[in-house]
Formats: C-alpha cells, structure tokens, sequence
C-alpha cells in the first residue's frame, strides 16, 4: 500500500491537493467537497430523487454541507464586490459529479433564505429535475423557441425547497452550440437577471471536454467555477482547459475540488498503471 502511495504521489499525472491547484494556476478555491460514502449508489438507485433527500437530512452529511457553506461564502463575495450573480458549473470531464453538487448547493442556500434559480443547460445529460423530482417535458429548450421569452412560464419550484427554482432542460434538444451562441440565449439570461426575482443564477453545464458549448454557456454567465475530482483528472486537461478558457477572455471565478475513496482511487491507478500489470 505504502509503494502504491509512493508512486501515485511522485509519477500520477493528477492534483492530489487543493492546495497544488490553487499553487500552480492561481485560482481561488471555493472549497473542497469531502468524500460521501455510498453516494454513487444512491445516484444510480432507481429513486434517485428520494436517495439525494435522505442523504441531505442524514447526520452524515453535516461535514458536506460545511463545505457547500464555503463555496456559498466564496459566492457571496463575489456577488457584492463583483456583481456577480450567474455562475456557469462545469467540470474538466465527465462524471465528476457537478450536477450532483449544484443539487445540494441549491437546497443549502434555499434553507438560508436565499433566491435560487438553476438552469440546466447539460443537454447531454439533464440531471436536476431527476435529482429534484420535477418534470422535464418543457424547459430550457421551449423557452429559447418561445418568441416572447416567457421564462417565468417555464420555471418550477422544487416540492421540498421553498425559494429554489429550476428551468429544466426540456426535450427534442438541438445544435447545442448553436443554442447556446445564439442572441436568444443572451437575451434569456440578460431578461431574468435585470427582473431581479433572484439572488444567484446557477447555470448547470456539460463537461468541458465533451462540450464545445460551454465555453458559450460561461461566456454569456459572469463566469465559470470548475469541480475537480482530487486524484482523479490529470494536471494537463485541467491546465489545458483552464487556459482556453482565459485566452476566450471568460472568467475563471474559482474551483470547487472533491475528494473521492481512497480505496477507489488507489484501484484505479493499479488498473491504468503499467507498472501493476
């Protein structure tokens, strides 16, 4: 085990701190999200909706919550001397969990009277009102064909959480990159942050690597928080990724990083490590 620690430290291509990011890229680091036992059972469990609830109320999940207070601390910060209020989430690859995080971040500043509206714009893969119990047959996409961008037709509130609000994704989606690049889409943003129903805008994007459109999408936003799965994405896609998006001229606002089990991971560089095949 000892040797196995030894090599993934000193030859695995992957952040092992938060603090080796923060160091090498200059990026604050909104928080770092501790590892959840059983949490991709429950994300795969047929009731995924009620999972996530009853883990959001176990006593288990108090450690959790301290680090989605950090990342909302960061968040605030940002909101009064910035004047930052739409935040695009995204992650380097794919699975890293962000959709999950935006979740529980939601019902978090909800329960401390905070305004929230998420907007899934992960086409590829819609995930919040799975995770929220709400209806996907209109959303993001009937919005953006809708000529008088009625939004506030399309908004749904979360049956547990009083003051959080979603614009599903919808469905029959199409170009994603033109969606998102379009006048309508700016316009949309634009309309529901001058109303001023809202404290934070939370845009739930797709992966950067798999998706040209959120570079669009953060564009647009006032900028993009990344989460880093610790251990688990390479040092070179993450300063790859991060370069392209400050030579698009689209604000890094800071990185939320997850730790994952430690059992898992030291499994999986075994398993993609030649030095133990």
């Amino acid at each position: 085990m000892h040797d196995i620690k030894y090599i993934r430290d000193n030859f695995d291509d992957s952040y092992h701190e938060s603090s080796a990011i923060k160091r090498d890229l200059r990026v604050p680091i909104f928080g770092e999200l501790p590892f959840i036992d059983r949490l991709e059972e429950f994300k795969s469990g047929k009731n995924y909706y009620e999972n996530l609830n009853n883990l959001y109320k176990n006593r288990k999940f108090e450690k959790y919550k301290k680090a989605l207070i950090n990342i909302f601390n960061f968040i605030n910060i940002l909101e009064k001397d910035n004047n930052i209020s739409s935040i695009c989430f995204s992650s380097i690859e794919r699975n890293s969990g962000s959709s999950t995080m935006l979740i529980f971040l939601g019902k978090l500043l909800s329960e401390i009277g905070k305004k929230v509206l998420i907007i899934d714009a992960n086409f590829r893969k819609p995930t919040i009102n799975i995770g929220l119990g709400l209806d996907n047959s209109l959303g993001l996409e009937n919005v953006l064909k809708d000529n008088k961008l009625n939004w506030q037709n399309y908004i749904k509130e979360s049956p547990d959480n009083k003051n959080l609000f979603v614009i599903s994704s919808g469905q029959n989606q199409e170009d994603h990159i033109k969606i998102f690049s379009s006048k309508t889409f700016v316009g949309l943003l634009q309309d529901i942050k001058s109303s001023g129903e809202f404290d934070f805008i939370i845009i739930d994007s797709p992966n950067l690597k798999d998706s040209p459109e959120t570079f669009s999408l953060a564009t647009i936003a006032d900028g993009i928080a990344l989460l880093v799965p610790l251990d688990n994405v390479s040092r070179k896609n993450v300063t790859e990724f991060i370069s392209k998006l400050v030579t698009k001229n689209i604000r890094v606002l800071g990185i939320v990083s997850s730790k994952i089990n430690s059992r898992i991971k030291n499994e999986k560089f075994k398993n993609n490590n030649s030095i133990f095949s």
